[in-house]
């Protein structure tokens, strides 16, 4: 049998054993412990193994060749520019076919084994997802849609869409309730998608007027400072590497970038500190870069932190070991496992 088991955390690897779980040994265990492996195709020859990923951050990754031996962690395969989350062999095991977006949208892929060029055999606006080969190999199932996503706003006046091009997402009402910001992404959302950056708007709710945040920077994920001044923005630079951005809505200077910081899913917190996320761990910063230092000394994979407009907090965190807690909105904070000082307001 060949399966995905969960080693600590939540660190998933390829495992191969027999029906009973004898012989039971490691076939891929990402390297990264954040990490995890999630689907796995054998080869019809049983020497190699088709895989999907994902990241430390939880994005999918392009698929992975290992052998099934284990004797070394393999290479990346199909196009490389983006996520994989389904793959497929061709019956006489001459072919690797996967379903990736490299394009921001998803579309069948295949690459002849062990290393041909990556060639795309499906196009146009609609997507497909999954894979399934027919027996004589010279077909395949998939699904197949057009998604899209807009924003519309409901109040006394009605309804009516706000982001009128592109798919809308994440979207935050500033702290007077007056404006709405948003993302504009190429990649239909999904919260488990290859970093989909797009362009912040904000939206000016009475007269309905949109303009971007800063044009021409890819922004992954942000949040609206208390006073509803600025954004605090997660951006890739050109290595790759997470970084954190400061923009004024009233656009009165350019964008500065915290410095010295590497991490992602920013969030104003308590006194203007901004919390984010490096690997296991969640930081807190000044704006400026000084007084970097863990919020909490426990490792957290997954972290939301977000401003309720009363003033209250809302969390979510996910801690090492399966020790899995989650915070209502509540101002009691007689449930956490921290002080309440050192995160959220009493």
């Amino acid at each position: 049998m060949l399966f995905s088991e969960i080693k600590t955390g939540i660190h998933m690897g390829i495992v191969t054993a027999e029906e009973n779980r004898l012989g039971a040994r490691d076939v891929y265990l990402p390297t990264d412990e954040p990490a995890m492996a999630h689907r796995s195709y054998l080869s019809p020859d049983g020497k190699w193994v088709l895989l999907v990923e994902m990241d430390k951050d939880h994005f999918f990754l392009p698929c992975r060749l290992v052998p099934l031996d284990g004797r070394s962690q393999g290479r990346q395969v199909g196009p490389l520019a983006g996520a994989c989350t389904f793959a497929a062999w061709s019956q006489d095991g001459k072919w690797m076919y996967f379903t990736a977006n490299p394009g921001g949208v998803n579309h069948i892929w295949r690459q002849r084994f062990p290393d041909g060029q990556p060639e795309q055999i499906t196009s146009g606006p609609t997507e497909e997802e999954g894979i399934a080969m027919a027996p004589d190999g010279r077909s395949l199932v998939t699904a197949v849609a057009l998604k899209n996503s807009s924003l519309w706003i409901h109040d006394a006046k009605g309804e009516r869409q706000i982001s009128l091009e592109g798919n809308g997402t994440n979207p935050k009402f500033t702290p007077d309730g007056k404006k709405l910001c948003y993302l504009i992404v190429k990649e239909f959302p999904n919260q488990f998608a290859w970093k989909n950056p797009g362009d912040l708007r904000i939206a000016d709710l009475e007269s309905g007027r949109s303009e971007p945040v800063v044009r021409n920077f890819p922004v992954i994920d942000y949040d609206i400072s208390a006073d509803g001044r600025q954004a605090v923005m997660w951006t890739s630079d050109v290595e790759g590497k997470s970084r954190l951005w400061l923009a004024p809505f009233d656009r009165s200077s350019p964008p500065i970038q915290i410095p010295n910081v590497e991490g992602a899913q920013p969030r104003f917190g308590p006194g203007g500190d901004i919390f984010f996320r490096r690997v296991e761990f969640a930081y807190r910063v000044r704006p400026d870069g000084n007084g970097l230092r863990k919020a909490l000394e426990n490792p957290v994979f997954l972290q939301w932190v977000s401003r309720r407009m009363d003033g209250g907090l809302w969390s979510w965190l996910r801690f090492r070991a399966m020790d899995h807690r989650r915070f209502r909105p509540s101002r009691s904070m007689e449930d956490l496992p921290f002080k309440s000082e050192d995160l959220l307001p009493s």
